[in-house]
């Protein structure tokens, strides 16, 4: 089994599982504040992951299918690139003891479809056009840095969505969790949003013209603010169940399409590169004591 990367910064301290390339540890002050669900021992309540990358899209596509210049391409629940199996993430030699980054290059082949069964209707491979996904962790002062680098390697342009989708620990109990806006303003419960989370279709708490959110115990103040650049403010929150023990706070260029809608049917909707074009996302985690 590979073994764990280790990255840190004064006191903070975080690790990546090179298998998935996911980051499964932040650790401020001696205290956890990332849920571990995407290491390989994992075998605990809530997700099964720690952190993905939605990319091309993020949420599901309609069929599993998306059209592009005429082309149709197969593609499940939050696009491929979290498919990382077959589609890795590989760290980079570290130059500094506080950033780690890693690379998935997709060339545009295909890949096999995890939830495809025969039978059962779903693409038994997923395919998108060819990029470059570069993902960079930071550990600084102010917190955890996390910038998302996508280039277009295909000779077309390239529609897509992005987004981060991290998990944080509960810090307390269901009944203590509570989102606030930078005013301090409540604006919804643990609880909430582990109702939201379990209502079909949208299975989750969405919120637009906001860049950044911040979960906390209300009687420990202890949390995290997750706050974006260039992701059009908006944020969805997801929590499974009262006794997962885990939040996402997920920053995305455009909220999930659930009525239907074809995706990059209206270009003017989504984002967009050239051949050879990149374009670089952040999003800062604070955690907060």
């Amino acid at each position: 089994m590979a073994e764990i990367i280790r990255f840190g910064h004064g006191t903070i301290q975080g690790e990546v599982n090179p298998v998935n390339g996911q980051l499964v540890s932040l650790i401020f002050n001696g205290i956890e504040y990332f849920h571990d669900g995407g290491k390989s021992s994992f075998n605990g309540l809530g997700w099964g992951n720690s952190e993905i990358v939605p990319y091309p899209i993020f949420g599901p596509a309609d069929n599993q299918e998306v059209k592009v210049d005429y082309k149709t391409f197969s593609l499940e629940q939050h696009g491929i690139s979290r498919h990382t199996n077959e589609n890795p993430f590989v760290p980079q030699v570290q130059e500094k003891s506080n950033i780690l980054t890693l690379v998935q290059k997709y060339s545009g082949q295909d890949i096999s479809n995890p939830k495809y069964e025969s039978g059962n209707g779903r693409p038994e491979h997923l395919n998108w056009l060819p990029y470059t996904l570069e993902k960079t962790f930071e550990l600084t002062d102010k917190g955890l840095i996390c910038k998302l680098t996508v280039t277009n390697n295909s000779e077309i342009n390239m529609p897509y969505m992005i987004g981060w989708h991290p998990a944080f620990k509960v810090q307390g109990t269901v009944e203590e969790g509570e989102f606030v806006d930078d005013r301090g303003i409540k604006i919804a419960t643990l609880a909430d949003v582990i109702k939201y989370s379990n209502i079909p279709p949208q299975e989750a708490l969405t919120k637009e013209r906001m860049n950044s959110i911040t979960y906390r115990n209300k009687n420990t103040g202890q949390g995290v603010r997750v706050s974006s650049e260039n992701f059009s403010n908006n944020v969805m929150l997801w929590s499974p169940s009262y006794d997962a023990g885990m939040l996402c706070i997920e920053h995305t260029s455009r909220l999930p399409i659930f009525n239907g809608e074809k995706h990059f049917a209206d270009l003017d909707r989504f984002e967009s590169l050239a051949p050879g074009q990149s374009r670089t996302y952040s999003i800062l985690v604070q955690p907060l004591k």
